[in-house]
């Protein structure tokens, strides 16, 4: 792990992130090659909720509870410059296929800022249509996370820790 990374190439860089996520991924914080932030919440939430994560790809869910309860686990890590609370895609929304969506907004350096337990009716009330992407975006954000039925999970996604 470099201590200051203007003192490698771009291909060590590079190779470091690679072996960075095949140690993330043995570790199970972690489940695919793809950007991390979603793995990552998906894992806290998991954790946090002893939610059984979905066995490869499921269309609209991620997750289930004890009782078959499903959850869609979406992930945003604001950046410097870029501070929107927009989850990724929602697809399909009109075919029900979760329970509840689970939202976790990180800061830059993976900190949890909040976190938030939507239940589906309130995701198709708040949830646009956005055309160009073919699905429906939602921002974990006001008038959203006010809604009745919305719980503010921040505090148990907190407690759980990936410390290991």
């Amino acid at each position: 792990m470099p201590t200051n990374p203007r003192q490698h190439s771009s291909l060590e860089l590079l190779k470091q992130y690679a072996n960075l996520m095949n140690e993330l991924k043995r570790r199970k914080v972690i489940r695919t090659n793809n950007n991390p932030v979603g793995d990552y919440a998906e894992s806290r939430a998991c954790g946090a909720f002893d939610l059984s994560l979905e066995k490869g790809s499921q269309k609209s869910f991620d997750a289930r509870d004890k009782n078959g309860v499903r959850y869609q686990i979406k992930g945003r890590r604001l950046t410097r410059g870029n501070d929107p609370k927009q989850l990724s895609i929602i697809r399909n929304l009109c075919d029900d296929g979760f329970d509840f969506l689970i939202g976790v907004i990180f800061d830059w350096e993976f900190a949890v800022l909040g976190a938030y337990k939507v239940p589906l009716q309130v995701i198709k009330t708040c949830a646009w249509w956005n055309e160009r992407q073919n699905g429906h975006t939602v921002w974990l954000r006001e008038p959203l996370i006010s809604q009745e039925g919305v719980e503010d999970i921040t505090e148990s996604i907190e407690r759980y820790s990936l410390a290991s």
